[in-house]
């Protein structure tokens, strides 16, 4: 008996289990919707599922059962086009009842905080919502008053999901308060310097806990993407005070030749065009890069023009003797590929070309090499 007993005894505590991890419930009741049909939908990052209905009875009552999704994720009732938003994640049953009146927002829930603040969310938004509509149709007279109340409003609605957000940022109803929008504008932005802690604070947490989480991967790339749009927008506003510091076109260079002397860029370029060159003698075509700077020289250079290179070089005796014999001028920082120039030019890899013209104007930054020639004809 007692080698059937405890494998009966385990079976059964495994049955238990996994049913009790498997599903999730959702129950309650929808008065004075005899004869609607409820339906139960899944809303995944990309897409929405529908996975049930039923038509409601007398009472309203209806019970809706599916399987607990992966990670936490959002639902919605639907009735006659109106809509409840709700989120699933550790709750075994959650009860929302409402009426048909007032479905979408006047429901109560049970058994689940996190809903609670979806649904302060909504019904604030909402608030909001119609009075950005009747601003539209207002009269001039009380517009401007209208307006003042609408910001009023958006501001206590975005503190209250602040609040929210640093409480706990990795539920979904921190997720939700995110992605809320009026008339089709967002709320919170990555790219907004005042929204992007919250905004990182939320795909930071959701990174963090649930790494594979396709609304994680969503968010983690947006705010890498409003960080690297915000460096971008920094370097661009350096660029422009760096060149009004400068009096040119251009950010100036000074770096020294192979003999220690100090060479400017500013120098070089007065009354020519000039190719300015990051490069290295390091680079595995070295060789063929220098034989077309040479072409392109030999050809142009009794007409005004000339080359600048600088030198990205770690080691100092290769890059001397790579550039002993050349005719243009070739400087290097003692900091090789580290020095500042290489910040404020943006140079993510070598070869980087730019042309002067000869009014010292950055006309372009070259992208492919096949274009040097006609884009130093076209400048001189």
């Amino acid at each position: 008996m007692k080698k059937l007993v405890l494998p009966i005894f385990f079976t059964v505590i495994l049955l238990f289990s996994c049913n009790n991890s498997a599903k999730f419930k959702v129950e309650g009741t929808i008065a004075n919707a005899d004869g609607k049909k409820l339906y139960l939908e899944y809303n995944k990052l990309n897409e929405s599922v529908l996975l049930d209905s039923v038509t409601l009875k007398k009472g309203g009552k209806y019970r809706f059962s599916a399987a607990r999704p992966q990670f936490p994720d959002f639902y919605r009732l639907i009735l006659d086009g109106k809509y409840i938003v709700f989120g699933v994640d550790s709750t075994e049953t959650i009860t929302i009842n409402s009426q048909y009146a007032g479905f979408a927002m006047n429901y109560v829930v049970e058994n689940s905080p996190q809903n609670l603040e979806i649904q302060r969310l909504r019904q604030s938004l909402n608030a909001i919502q119609i009075l950005a509509d009747s601003l539209q149709n207002a009269s001039p007279q009380i517009r401007s008053a209208m307006r003042q109340r609408l910001e009023n409003q958006i501001i206590a609605h975005k503190d209250s999901a602040q609040s929210l957000i640093l409480k706990n940022a990795h539920s979904l109803a921190a997720y939700f308060a995110l992605h809320q929008q009026i008339n089709g504008i967002l709320l919170f932005s990555p790219y907004d310097k005042n929204d992007k802690i919250y905004y990182n604070a939320v795909a930071t947490a959701f990174h963090v806990f649930m790494p594979e989480y396709e609304r994680s991967k969503a968010l983690y790339v947006n705010a890498i993407d409003a960080i690297n749009h915000s460096r971008e927008q920094k370097s661009q506003a350096d660029w422009q005070k760096l060149m009004q510091e400068h009096g040119v076109g251009f950010i100036d260079i000074a770096l020294p030749n192979r003999y220690g002397a100090e060479k400017k860029l500013s120098e070089i370029a007065r009354g020519k065009t000039v190719l300015i060159d990051f490069s290295a003698a390091e680079m595995p075509e070295a060789t063929d890069y220098t034989f077309l700077l040479r072409d392109l020289y030999n050809k142009f250079s009794a007409r005004g023009f000339t080359i600048y290179q600088i030198s990205l070089d770690n080691n100092r005796l290769l890059w001397e003797r790579a550039t002993e014999n050349l005719p243009w001028t070739c400087v290097r920082s003692s900091d090789g590929a580290k020095n500042s120039y290489t910040t404020v030019y943006n140079i993510q890899s070598i070869p980087t070309l730019f042309l002067l013209n000869k009014k010292g104007e950055l006309v372009c930054r070259i992208t492919d090499l096949k274009t040097i020639n006609k884009l130093v004809e076209e400048n001189l």
